[in-house]
């Protein structure tokens, strides 16, 4: 069994996936997902060679990392992944945010974390499904939201399925980011996302257009 809590100045991060994994064999042993106070159980026995990594989603999103000892708990703090940065997101190109708009995070790589977090993080786990490494609602409210330093893939979308559609009724269209700024300055937007290096605080505009 191994206990331990998933931090960020002192406060427990919730809703963390935290996984066990086996360096030697090259993959993930067990998992579990840390509570109200950041506190976590995994109850499986340590490899030899273990490795414990959390997908930190809460307060502070990013990457937490550390080696179990046996019979004590461990204290996985994000901070241990290299600092966090305010990024500003905001919408442009509708009147009103559409209803269930959402900004997906996913990062391309961690400046100050092992390689091997990130990729630990994307090893396949039967019963778990991601899109993406987190998202969080999007408001008329600009949206600030606290990035580990890195390269990380920022969109604006909402998908609608054609099933969801009922018959007779006027399709919803789905909405996808088409144009974006970094600190005033257009860049390019690749496959419905932007690619922003979160270095230091960053203000984000992206555009939205509605799509059938």
């Amino acid at each position: 069994m191994t206990r331990g809590t998933v931090t960020y100045g002192g406060r427990g991060q919730a809703g963390c996936e935290v996984r066990l994994c086996d360096l030697d064999a090259g993959r993930v042993v067990a998992h579990a997902v840390s509570g109200g106070d950041g506190g976590f159980e995994i109850d499986a026995d340590l490899p030899p060679r273990p490795l414990v990594v959390a997908r930190c989603v809460d307060q502070a999103i990013g990457l937490a990392g550390g080696e179990p000892t046996p019979g004590l708990p461990l204290d996985l703090d994000v901070a241990t992944g290299g600092p966090l940065w305010d990024v500003r997101v905001e919408i442009e190109g509708a009147d009103e945010v559409p209803p269930g708009l959402r900004l997906v995070l996913d990062p391309i790589e961690v400046h100050h974390a092992p390689p091997v977090w990130l990729a630990a993080t994307r090893a396949p786990v039967d019963g778990v499904t991601t899109g993406g490494f987190t998202a969080r609602p999007l408001t008329q409210t600009p949206t600030v939201v606290a990035l580990q330093s890195g390269v990380w893939r920022l969109a604006a979308q909402r998908i609608v399925a054609m099933a969801a559609n009922a018959p007779g009724m006027e399709p919803e269209p789905s909405w996808i980011t088409d144009q974006a700024w970094v600190d005033g300055a257009e860049v390019e937007v690749v496959d419905r996302a932007v690619t922003v290096d979160v270095d230091r605080p960053r203000h984000v505009v992206l555009r939205v257009t509605a799509v059938s």
